[in-house]
């Protein structure tokens, strides 16, 4: 019979109530906890103590041997708190309900201050594989409980594996190729890897396996070949042999590659067949010749005949063939897949495989065409430029093809798919001769795309000379409010007066005549056809359409031109009011800003009333998208001497989705209605005086009063002395709208010395803080945390006391107690001294650490006269936290240290606890990184771990491994890991502003990744740096290097300087982007002279021109003239008169 547990607890230190406690907590009566230490239980020792009220057992825990022993399984029984001791006995049973008596039942023991009892059982190993049952039962008094032991069902679960390929630098530099295979996250534990290398097994090296707190395994197992047979065409092929199943990844070098190229716009557009092109290529010129292509449809084999062009020679010394399909219009639209399967039939490459591509049409949404045309070019005067745009949220496939005055299709010079604030566009653009281009020619862009209905007719829109233009505006929010109405208004212009003046105006709501009659206004070259819609119609979605067709003879080709506009649907938003920072420069005014924000807002309309007063309209922004969000903020601006603390700003707001829209939803927003915060308050000392910062409350009344021994400095009268004069700064209002100041005393040097207690006492609507301080004394003590070097490679608990002062026989003379749970600890504590400073180590248990006791240093000055102060104590223990998130990501390269290179681990979460973090790099030792303190931001706490490496170590596949212990973590021993390599980062577009100020322009590119790319600067369409001598010295060009952000992405910007004349001509400037992810341009120039002085004024709602001005002075001055000579007249005759 093996040691009991008991007894192995009371003579070698094992913490039996612990173990039982575990026990306990991690299953409830129906689990069985497969434990592999079982083997620690026999005759047990039994412990005593004095009798206390009677209690019945809580809990009824099974236990079984995770293997056998000879032949044998020991299955055992705990049961816990109870009262008194030898209150309850324990019975087994078999499957049949026959009762067993060869079982053991040990001594109780005491748990917390009540008692836990063992029983165990040995059954024959055959029995218990066989999945017979036992049934363990304790009796008490009042009772029993049962519990059924069953050889559980064990867990079987299949891995993830992964297949790693070798660097090519690993191969120029070393001349071998390194295969990893990874098995992540399987179990059992048992396993193997077998590799596969050209056909032939070979041995790989194996790494050993992990355990992870959820209990399952992670493996992996490499292997090393030469470079050479890898690059010339070499075969691999991992398998994993386990219990749960075999799993196999494999990879070759293929001489071959294939493209597989989208439908051909031409055939779509022309023939309205689906053309596509398999495109295959390699460095063997043999293995291109004697490339096999099958091509499949929804895997089938196609109805129509494949075409499989000759080999040709490449530039790049490779060799190319094409295969071309024909694919029913039917099948693609549909969505089908298309796949072309590559193959060589040499002897000896059948290993590498067939070669499979595929392609299918990508779905989208209804899109939005615009067709206009490009500014006129000065340089290139000789063409014309058409440009067609194809926007929406998603585009999926676009095919877009022109006509010109009803000719042929002919292809335009078509861009790449962008991405812009959650918008997708594609941009055709067709450039003609401009001796071609009349007053009445008409374009047409023709578009096809994934999701229309009939894909046999284009959608189309048309633009001529000639043409006119039809805008359709949303409900003005005046009249929505105001007078519940919903009127739009259709504006037709155009360059041809004669046409705009011609042109009929049809409107349909909801496809029908619109019960209200439309009313209409004319100018020179603007018509504004005005509809009030019913308010139910408009809320419920109808679609309102404005026909705008020109009869004139001669442009009947351009007939109709329609627009239509409806209400956006969107879900319930959520509203907030907040005033905007004081204005330095406009203090006489104030400004509050009303945000309505949410996932999908739809139509919004905000207008504002003060003090209940009549609607008005703020100055109201776009619709805006950010990380997901909308948003619509109006901002209202009002005189400072008109606004009261009771002021009461109301912001209205209707919006799609509300279900009342006759009534607004409103927030309401008063200086006196801003929720109260709390100062923060600190206390800060520095050479004949101390600072009190108090930050972040709010409303801004504030007092502060200096104690000194508890007593108002200004209530002491002469005594505190000139010396202690006090200064508080005024309150200052941050952008965040919370106040801060801050106050100074100026000490006298006795005082501060003498150790008096200085007081900043904080007095706000919130409450009362203060703050002491006071010189420091002769000792202080800190007890440091747990050291993570030692947690990570020795699994081991270090903690320090350390000793200070500036009286150095009090160090040396200092004496340290050490308590855990308050009790001495098991381990001696070792001692460093210094001159004036002491270290006492202590190394603690994982168990009492990770079980949250407290460590406490004591420390006493035994010296006479220091005993009044008592002993210094100062305690420590693991900080309870819940699972954390773990991001790993580089910052920004350094300019001043370029050599190196910095990756960060952010662990983060509502409630952290303790956070221990180490660094490994391609799998190396353990490595401490630089670590911040924990951070409180918005609820969440946040550790930051920084690794700095040289640069010439880093490749794109050196891996950096973030390994994180915490203290809310099971399985303690083992750590959290996160991974990052260059190689796993996802390219971004870049985001392009292009800005002017005096001089020069400024191309701003952010958000982009990876950190590859172009800036040009172009003049009228032409490279700058290609003009030659004419774009002088005055357009320097200087670009910024590339720098990294803390969200990984990258940003530079671009400086051109100009000429004034080149500026003030109206030269158009444009800033062309080329990445990864495809070209980006912007452009620039002088706007135009406006023709119109416009009033904004509530009561005048049209334009004023500059003629209506000046017949208005004339009027003046002829008015002064009459009035003048009329005065001058009458005094005349007067005199006259007199005489």
């Amino acid at each position: 019979m093996a040691d009991t547990l008991v007894q192995k607890g009371l003579t070698e230190g094992i913490d039996l109530p612990f173990l039982v406690r575990k026990f306990l907590s991690s299953a409830s009566v129906r689990d069985i906890q497969c434990d592999y230490a079982f083997d620690y239980w026999g005759k047990g020792t039994q412990v005593t103590v004095s009798a206390a009220q009677a209690s019945v057992p809580t809990s009824l825990f099974p236990l079984s041997q995770c293997g056998s022993d000879s032949g044998y399984v020991t299955l055992g029984c705990v049961t816990a708190e109870f009262l008194p001791a030898n209150s309850v006995t324990f019975k087994w049973k078999d499957a049949s309900g026959s009762e067993l008596s060869d079982f053991i039942q040990y001594p109780d023991f005491q748990v917390n201050g009540k008692y836990s009892k063992v029983s165990q059982i040995k059954i024959k190993d055959s029995d218990w594989e066989a999945k017979k049952s036992y049934t363990c039962e304790v009796e008490y008094p009042n009772g029993n409980k049962k519990a059924t032991l069953i050889k559980p069902v064990e867990q079987l679960r299949l891995p993830s594996l992964y297949l790693m390929l070798p660097s090519e630098e690993e191969g120029l530099q070393n001349q071998t190729s390194t295969f990893v295979c990874l098995a992540r996250d399987f179990a059992p534990q048992s396993h193997k890897f077998h590799w596969v290398y050209n056909g032939n097994y070979l041995p790989g090296e194996s790494s050993g396996e992990q355990k992870g707190s959820d209990g399952n395994y992670t493996a992996s197992s490499y292997l090393v070949v030469s470079h050479a047979s890898w690059a010339s065409a070499g075969a691999v092929r991992c398998e994993f042999e386990h219990k749960s199943g075999n799993l196999t990844k494999e990879a070759w070098q293929a001489p071959l590659s294939a493209e597989l190229t989208p439908p051909s716009q031409r055939e779509l557009f022309l023939n309205n067949k689906i053309v596509l092109k398999c495109i295959i290529t390699g460095a063997d010129s043999a293995a291109v010749k004697g490339a096999q292509v099958t091509w499949k449809v929804a895997g089938k084999e196609p109805n129509s005949q494949t075409t499989l062009s000759a080999a040709e020679s490449l530039k790049n010394g490779k060799s190319r063939r094409v295969s071309s399909l024909e694919v029913e219009m039917a099948d693609w639209f549909s969505g089908s897949v298309v796949e072309c399967q590559v193959s060589d039939p040499r002897y000896g490459m059948l290993k590498a495989s067939p070669l499979t591509t595929s392609i299918k049409k990508s779905d989208g949404g209804d899109p939005e065409v615009i067709i206009y045309t490009l500014p006129d070019s000065k340089v290139a005067s000789q063409e014309e430029s058409v440009v067609c745009e194809v926007r929406g949220p998603s585009l999926g496939d676009v095919y877009i093809m022109w006509r010109v005055d009803g000719g042929n299709y002919m292809e335009g010079n078509s861009g790449n798919l962008k991405r812009d604030n959650g918008n997708e566009s594609v941009v055709s653009i067709l450039t003609v001769p401009s001796e071609s281009v009349t007053e009445a020619t008409l374009f047409t862009c023709a578009v096809k795309y994934s999701g229309m209905e009939n894909y046999t007719a284009p959608r189309v829109e048309q633009h001529s000379k000639t043409q006119l233009s039809v805008e359709l505006t949303p409900p003005s929010q005046r009249e929505l409010f105001l007078n519940n109405k919903i009127v739009l208004k259709c504006i037709i212009t155009g360059a041809d007066s004669a046409a705009v003046k011609g042109a009929q105006v049809t409107w349909k709501v909801a496809g029908k005549e619109p019960s209200s009659q439309a009313t209409l206004e004319n100018g020179e070259s603007r018509k504004v056809s005005s509809l009030e819609v019913e308010m139910a119609n408009w809320f419920s979605g109808s679609v309102v359409e404005c026909q705008v067709s020109d009869p004139r003879k001669g442009v009947v080709k351009d007939s109709s031109l329609m627009k239509s506009i409806k209400k956006i649907d969107g879900g319930d938003p959520e509203v907030i009011i907040y005033t905007l920072p004081d204005s330095k420069v406009a203090s006489q005014e104030e400004s509050v800003v009303c945000e309505v924000r949410g996932p999908s807002l739809g139509d919004v309309y905000i207008m504002w009333r003060v003090d209940g007063g009549n609607y008005m309209e703020g100055n109201s922004g776009h619709l805006k998208r950010d990380n997901g969000n909308e948003s619509v903020v109006s901002i209202l601006t009002v005189p400072s001497e008109s606004v009261r603390e009771a002021t009461l700003f109301n912001c209205a707001v209707k919006y799609g989705g509300m279900k009342d829209h006759t009534t607004p939803y409103l927030k309401k927003y008063s200086k006196t209605t801003e929720t109260p915060s709390a100062p923060t308050v600190t206390v800060l000392q520095r050479p004949g005086q101390l600072v009190c910062l108090v930050s972040d409350f709010s409303p801004s009344a504030i007092k502060i009063t200096w104690l000194k021994n508890g007593m108002r400095i200004d209530e002491e009268g002469p005594d505190h002395g000139p010396g202690q004069s006090i200064s508080t700064a005024q309150v200052s209002k941050g952008h965040d709208r919370k106040f801060s100041t801050h106050s100074h005393l100026n000490l006298t040097s006795g005082d501060w010395d003498s150790g008096m207690r200085f007081t900043c006492l904080v007095t706000h609507v919130t409450g009362e803080l203060s703050r002491n301080i006071s010189k420091p004394a002769p000792l202080s003590v800190e007890l440091t945390p747990p050291s993570q070097r030692d947690i990570f490679l020795n699994n081991k608990i270090v903690l320090k006391c350390i000793i200070t002062g500036a009286d150095s026989a009090a160090v040396k003379g200092a004496q340290v107690t050490w308590k855990v749970a308050g009790k001495d600890p098991s381990s001696q504590a070792t001692l460093e001294n210094g001159e004036s400073r002491k270290v006492s180590s202590l190394e603690v248990e994982m168990a009492d650490w990770f079980s949250g006791s407290v460590v406490e240093c004591q420390v006493s000055d035994p010296r006479e006269g220091v005993v009044k102060d008592g002993p210094l104590t100062t305690s420590i223990k693991k900080s309870d936290g819940g699972d954390p998130e773990v991001i790993i990501y580089t910052l920004p390269d350094s300019k001043v240290a370029s050599q190196e290179e910095s990756v960060v681990c952010e662990v983060r979460g509502p409630s952290l606890g303790d956070v221990y973090i180490m660094w490994q790099v391609d799998g190396g030792n353990y490595m401490e990184g630089n670590s911040g303190h924990l951070k409180h931001v918005n609820g969440n706490e946040s550790v930051v771990s920084i690794l700095s490496v040289k640069s010439e170590n880093v490749t794109e596949a050196t891996l950096f491994t973030c390994a994180v212990k915490y203290a809310g973590m099971e399985n303690y021993t083992a750590p959290r890991v996160e991974q990052h390599s260059k190689t796993t980062e996802t390219p971004s577009a870049p985001t392009v502003t292009v800005l002017q100020r005096p001089g020069q322009l400024v191309c701003l590119v952010s958000d982009f990744s990876p950190s590859a790319i172009k800036i040009t600067w172009l003049k009228n369409g032409m490279r700058i740096d290609e003009e030659g001598p004419d774009h002088g010295p005055g357009q320097s060009i200087s670009t910024a290097q590339v720098s990294k952000g803390h969200d990984r992405k990258f940003s530079t910007h671009s400086h051109l300087n100009l000429t004034s004349g080149d500026w003030d001509s109206g030269m158009r400037f444009t800033c062309l982007v080329k990445h990864v992810t495809g070209e980006v341009s912007r452009n620039i120039s002088k706007p135009e002279p406006q023709n119109e002085v416009l009033f904004h004024d509530d009561n005048m709602a049209d334009a004023v021109t500059e003629d209506t001005i000046a017949e208005t002075l004339n009027m003046a001055w002829a008015f002064l003239f009459l009035f003048l000579f009329s005065l001058l007249y009458g005094c005349t005759v007067t005199l006259i008169k007199v005489k």
